[in-house]
């Protein structure tokens, strides 16, 4: 699963727009667990950085050790919210028939799915 130095450098490239459009900011990860994609759908004020720290390895590692029982998208997503205060950032899962997933946490912060159009 993706982790907080991946999250920077999404970040770190939406930085770099000028023009506001952040569509084409996107990274994908291939794991035998499944292929998953992180977008930027935020705004400037959404930006944050500063999360490729050697301190924000070891609290997430540390957060999926208190966390066992937990899926991969909920650790991540969780994580993000809680943790990382990030707002802005979607994850998609691609599926082995090659349909799309996004993933998100209800108000319980369970994992919920939704399709995406094909």
């Amino acid at each position: 699963m993706f982790s907080p130095a991946d999250v920077n450098t999404l970040m770190t490239m939406a930085g770099f727009v000028t023009d506001g459009n952040y569509s084409q900011l996107y990274g994908t990860m291939v794991s035998s667990y499944g292929n998953y994609t992180i977008v930027f759908t935020g705004t400037p004020s959404d930006i944050k950085v500063g999360f490729d720290t050697q301190q924000w390895k070891d609290d997430y590692i540390n957060y999926r050790k208190n966390n066992p029982y937990w899926s991969f998208e909920k650790i991540f997503l969780t994580f993000l919210k809680d943790k990382m205060n990030v707002k802005g950032v979607d994850l998609y899962k691609i599926k082995n028939d090659f349909s799309i997933q996004k993933k998100t946490l209800n108000s319980n912060n369970q994992i919920e799915s939704t399709d995406c159009p094909q």
